[in-house]
């Protein structure tokens, strides 16, 4: 088959859908050999071309399969079998804590983008839940295909990698870590509240580059002098920055998947994340789980854990073997077989 690929995320700034696309093609690219893939992407970074322009260049290679890394197809007609992945519907789970017009405009073209796929990857069982419950899919339209964790994440015992990361971002002996976007549905609020309530003696380490409605959480983020924000951490220093933490707390309001915590676990780390959406799915019994808007029981694990190293190490053991069942070239041999079902039907 001629693949077509909606490579158009490669062209913002880096987040979790981002990731996936990068990831997948990647793997994609280097096992499949029956298949042939174009990645088409546009310097102008429009929504517009997306959905004017993309589908005639699209229709005119005759290619036999659309591939749209997100949940939303374009506007115009396309020519050839669609598939298309949703990784979580929090907008219409947590409306609130999106813009206006990201929200409605997700609104408006989910549910047709939806009707006109041929097929479907969730991310978790979860997203295929939700994506059934709120919008009437048949269930067998559904594939659910985990993400992976890329090879690269593995616990770093390279003192002179470890010392040069140190020393890029200022970073303390030990700390508690977050990484993700900062966005309201991170739930970085209740991070920084609950890491205040537990008085722990090492600092909080926060990373991730500003999203949405992120002002007031840099302000909360901001407040308190023991917790340092890096909005410019580099790819290639994730697994440095995951291995020097003592622990990671990831305490997520709503995840289509979950990244983060399967990363902090593939480097060997014990986590703490919260008990909803996929996060449960994902990280097992191998981390702490706890309602995410209660700080004073998210206060009482943090400091507990850190206070107990026996229970620490168990459950990095736990987070070692977990993280082995996820990997980008089973998740991109699965989404070969949704391509193949799809020349099938």
């Amino acid at each position: 088959m001629k693949i077509a690929v909606n490579a158009q995320l490669l062209n913002f700034r880096d987040f979790g859908i981002k990731t996936y696309l990068q990831r997948l093609t990647d793997r994609l690219l280097k096992i499949d050999r029956s298949n042939e893939y174009a990645l088409m992407l546009d310097r102008t970074q429009s929504k517009s071309w997306e959905h004017l322009k993309l589908p005639g260049i699209v229709n005119k290679g005759k290619f036999d399969l659309f591939f749209s890394p997100d949940h939303i197809l374009p506007a115009q007609p396309l020519y050839c079998k669609k598939v298309l992945t949703v990784h979580d519907l929090s907008f219409v789970k947590f409306p609130e804590l999106f813009t206006f017009l990201k929200r409605r405009y997700k609104r408006l073209m989910t549910p047709v983008s939806l009707k006109r796929a041929d097929r479907i990857i969730a991310v978790s069982q979860n997203t295929k839940n939700d994506i059934i419950d709120i919008y009437g899919t048949a269930p067998e339209k559904i594939t659910v295909v985990h993400n992976g964790v890329g090879s690269d994440f593995l616990r770093v015992a390279d003192k002179k990698r470890l010392d040069g990361v140190k020393n890029k971002y200022g970073l303390p002996d030990s700390y508690i870590l977050f990484v993700g976007t900062i966005e309201p549905r991170k739930n970085i609020v209740s991070l920084v509240r609950a890491y205040k309530k537990s008085r722990a003696a090492r600092p909080l380490v926060i990373a991730g580059k500003p999203g949405w409605l992120s002002e007031p959480i840099i302000k909360e983020i901001r407040s308190c002098d023991r917790v340092l924000w890096l909005d410019n951490v580099e790819t290639q220093d994730l697994p440095s920055l995951y291995s020097m933490a003592s622990i990671f707390v990831y305490p997520s309001l709503y995840e289509g998947f979950g990244l983060p915590v399967i990363e902090a676990m593939a480097c060997g780390l014990a986590v703490i994340t919260s008990n909803v959406s996929s996060l449960p799915e994902v990280a097992g019994n191998a981390a702490v789980l706890i309602d995410p808007k209660d700080t004073d029981t998210l206060a009482g694990e943090i400091i507990a854990l850190l206070r107990d190293a026996d229970r620490r190490d168990g459950l990095a053991a736990k987070a070692l073997e977990r993280a082995k069942m996820f990997s980008w070239e089973k998740c991109a041999r699965e989404t070969i077989k949704v391509y193949e079902s799809c020349s099938h039907s």
